[in-house]
């Protein structure tokens, strides 16, 4: 396990009085050995303003070595992971910055490129192999899809301009990933970051959550192709829908008569032609819709959003607004995969986004379904399973 040095526990329990571990010797560790000095300290003029952490080490095969990424901010003012190469996982060189971008191009990515990742994606049409970095800069995942020659320790991005992974918006943050040595499967997992006031988080004794295990590939477009794990089909309880063939009235009379705060839900559409309609479902809704969220398509706009608006009557509640990002349905069905853990909203659009998101109602009656359609679309499939816990067990109910 690699992991940033240094240890401020004291500091923090002199600040704010919370009991806190004064060192790495967790009692939970039981095989906790630390190495007696840091394997990896910062070159000179390597980074600036001492910016040097959240190592990410993965083995290339094809050389025989072994790669460390270290998130870090540029001299010259890119954001930015410095690459180190090893054979022992002990000894380590330097071997230069991943690669940088224009930080007058792009002002706001001019800090340090915390949690980087680098895996490989698959091939593109050339037959070489392309890789997807991701970094959170300002607590928001980015990605560049390229190609990295670990002779050179670069990555060269097939296009500059950073691109926003998750369209929640300063939601899925803090990734981190593997190559899964069963099935080769490219993953990255998060930090899915609260949105609640600092009392709230106190009353409830936590903050922030974890986000669902995601499957990357690429597309033959050359992006990102996105999924939730299918392990994920093994926390389905009882299926509470299953609609096939079916007009948008039938299937939201339907819908309307299920619900729940622990739901997987998957939903084809087949849009009417000419249509404008928002496409999507109604969550979290109280009966007398005082409290919904909204989570669509828009053809329109061009957008796949989820609309906060009505989520809380909670007047200090911090979920609210839309939040989203462009999407071009480019004439296809809209198939839409929404995983619903209480607060917790993660949605897959036609394998080719996700949103997630985060949602407080403060009603416990916050638990219909409804379902956003035109008139004359076309439902090709719709269908609702409770979710289990992690223990196989229906949940508890929501307190």
């Amino acid at each position: 396990m690699f992991f940033t040095a240094g240890n401020d526990s004291a500091a923090t329990r002199e600040r704010t009085g919370l009991a806190v571990p004064a060192n790495v010797n967790d009692p939970d560790l039981l095989a906790w050995k630390m190495h007696p000095v840091p394997v990896t300290l910062p070159e000179p003029g390597a980074t600036s303003g001492g910016n040097f952490r959240d190592p990410f080490v993965f083995r290339d095969e094809q050389r025989g070595s072994w790669f460390q990424l270290v998130g870090a901010l540029l001299p010259a003012g890119s954001g930015s992971a410095l690459v180190y190469e090893s054979q022992d996982l002990k000894n380590w060189r330097y071997r230069g910055p991943l690669f940088s971008i224009d930080p007058a191009k792009y002002p706001a990515f001019a800090r340090t490129f915390e949690l980087p990742v680098l895996l490989p994606i698959g091939a593109g049409k050339d037959g070489r192999q392309r890789h997807v970095f991701l970094a959170d800069v300002g607590a928001q995942a980015y990605y560049w899809v390229g190609v990295f020659d670990p002779a050179t320790a670069r990555f060269v991005p097939e296009g500059e301009a950073p691109r926003v992974f998750d369209l929640g918006e300063r939601h899925f943050s803090g990734p981190s990933g593997m190559v899964d040595p069963r099935t080769g499967r490219s993953i990255v997992f998060s930090i899915a970051q609260g949105e609640r006031t600092l009392r709230a988080e106190w009353a409830s004794g936590w903050a922030h959550n974890a986000g669902l295990p995601v499957t990357m590939s690429l597309g033959e477009d050359g992006d990102l192709r996105l999924a939730p794990i299918e392990e994920i089909k093994s926390l389905r309880g009882s299926q509470l829908l299953d609609l096939r063939d079916s007009t948008a009235a039938e299937a939201g009379r339907a819908l309307a008569a299920v619900g729940g705060d622990m739901l997987d839900i998957e939903l084809e559409l087949a849009p009417a032609p000419g249509s404008a309609a928002k496409r999507g479902l109604v969550l979290r809704r109280t009966p007398d819709h005082a409290e919904r969220t909204e989570l669509y398509v828009d053809s329109a706009g061009a957008r796949f959003e989820i609309d906060r608006q009505r989520t809380t009557l909670d007047a200090e509640a911090l979920s609210r607004g839309v939040q989203g990002g462009p999407f071009d349905l480019r004439g296809e069905n809209v198939r839409l995969r929404v995983l619903l853990d209480r607060s917790m909203v993660e949605a897959y659009l036609n394998g080719r986004k996700s949103l997630t998101s985060r949602v407080y109602p403060s009603r416990l009656d916050a638990t219909g379904l409804a379902l956003l359609a035109g008139p004359e679309d076309r439902i090709v499939s719709l269908q609702v399973w409770r979710m289990l816990s992690l223990t196989g067990q229906p949940a508890a109910p929501a307190r």
